[in-house]
């Protein structure tokens, strides 16, 4: 049997993806560490809104992911015209939603915040409303990158979202220290060179996926039209995972809201603790990405073993990558804290909270959200959504708000616990639902 990718073929694909998910981990750990100058205020407020960001930019994309699994499935059977056509559409129906909901969160930013984190103190509720209106603006950049992002790596175009994250990415940090230490601008000018840094980003690689012309590069031509039948195939895909995204991250702003009634110690500390470990993820999400594309072209080929056993192998390499992370955050999580010049007392939460989170994330976390990438590539995307929503509020939100009352001295850490409990179950299902070879014939085309 001819194998559909090489080992340097996935080499290509997946090590790219590796090094672009951890280096924007790594830059968004610093940028926090920057904004964390202003003081405990400013890097809470900021952590407010980045629940938010998360919530939106997983619908962003989960709609990028349904045009791009289509695509993958189109090329996978030698549909290259099919292909570019599911791209132009998925192009202008991303930077329609995208327009739409940046234009909502900016218009409601401010009763959105007071609704969801009341009970913060008002100077965290200040910087929180002054960071979400340069992140609202953001939104239709975010969409459009995401979307070019996942079109590329459809053909294995990995290297070129690379160059382009960490270069937008570095601008970033750039722009940074000249808004908040030169210039003095606060949280203002942390979510100024977000905004600038976007739009250049977004533009260049939308210049890269037409410019060099591929079986993903859109073609606007003079009868082009919306395609109903179309639309429908990437939103058959992309609307159960953005449901699945949304709920899940609504799911993490109401334990966000648990832990604002905590204090602002609890809030810096849960603040520092989610973008470190934000950081220890990113392996396992640059492998799940490059599984889109692999499983998509071995379902569209019909290869189903070799789905199987890609999936099998790039599974056991995200636990490989993130095991050796964990454990140096295991022991080198007190020194790391002292990157972010908080309190000592918020130190020592956050470091706690890093060293449980490093055990239980080297077990369960790639069986938990790396597979389930594979699923959705094959059009099995139901049953990750039931599960996910029935996870999530069961232990996450149900847990956590049960845990604070029964432990109210163990504080955040009761959150973190119930998040652990939703992690196992969705560990546990997947890797039966993987063995159960049911989601392996559920082709989108």
């Amino acid at each position: 049997m001819q194998r559909i990718f090489s080992y340097r073929q996935l080499a290509n694909l997946i090590f790219p993806l590796i090094v672009e998910q951890i280096l924007m981990g790594a830059i968004g750990a610093l940028d926090v560490i920057m904004v964390a100058q202003l003081g405990e205020n400013a890097v809470s407020g900021v952590s407010l809104v980045t629940s938010i960001d998360q919530l939106i930019i997983s619908t962003f994309s989960a709609l990028a992911a349904g045009g791009a699994i289509v695509c993958a499935q189109y090329l996978g059977n030698h549909q290259v015209q099919e292909s570019r056509h599911t791209a132009t559409q998925l192009l202008f129906i991303s930077a329609l939603f995208g327009s739409i909901v940046g234009v909502v969160c900016f218009l409601l930013g401010r009763p959105m915040l007071n609704f969801l984190y009341g009970q913060a103190a008002e100077q965290v509720l200040g910087s929180a409303r002054t960071y979400f209106y340069f992140a609202a603006a953001a939104y239709p950049l975010i969409a459009l990158f995401d979307t070019a992002a996942a079109l590329l790596r459809t053909i294995s175009r990995t290297r070129s979202s690379l160059f382009v994250s960490l270069g937008m990415n570095l601008f970033n940090l750039m722009m940074n220290a000249i808004f908040i230490y030169y210039l003095r601008w606060g949280v203002s000018g942390a979510g100024a060179a977000s905004l600038i840094s976007r739009t250049l980003g977004t533009m260049l690689l939308l210049f890269i996926l037409w410019h060099f012309r591929s079986a993903v590069s859109p073609v606007f031509s003079r009868g082009w039209r919306l395609d109903g039948i179309l639309i429908r195939k990437i939103l058959h895909v992309g609307v159960p995972a953005g449901i699945e995204g949304a709920i899940f991250h609504i799911g993490k702003l109401l334990v966000q809201g648990a832990v604002t009634s905590c204090g602002t110690t609890a809030i810096a500390a849960n603040a520092v603790a989610l973008t470190i470990t934000e950081f220890l993820h990113m392996p396992g999400a640059g492998i799940g990405l490059g599984l889109i594309t692999v499983v998509g072209q071995c379902v569209g080929a019909r290869e189903y073993n070799q789905a199987k056993r890609y999936t099998r192998q790039l599974v056991g390499l995200a636990y490989a990558t993130m095991g050796i992370l964990n454990i140096l955050v295991f022991i080198f999580a007190p020194n790391i804290m002292q990157l972010y010049g908080i309190a000592s007392s918020t130190a020592v939460t956050a470091s706690t909270i890093l060293r449980w989170h490093s055990v239980v994330c080297f077990f369960l976390w790639p069986m938990g959200f790396t597979m389930v990438h594979a699923l959705r590539a094959a059009g099995d995307v139901r049953f990750p959504m039931v599960l996910s929503i029935a996870s999530m509020w069961v232990f996450r939100v149900g847990c956590s708000y049960l845990l604070l009352a029964l432990f109210p001295r163990w504080g955040v850490l009761n959150v973190w616990f119930a998040m652990f409990l939703d992690w196992l179950c969705r560990a546990t299902i997947y890797f039966w639902r993987y063995r159960s070879n049911l989601w392996i014939k559920k082709r989108v085309i």
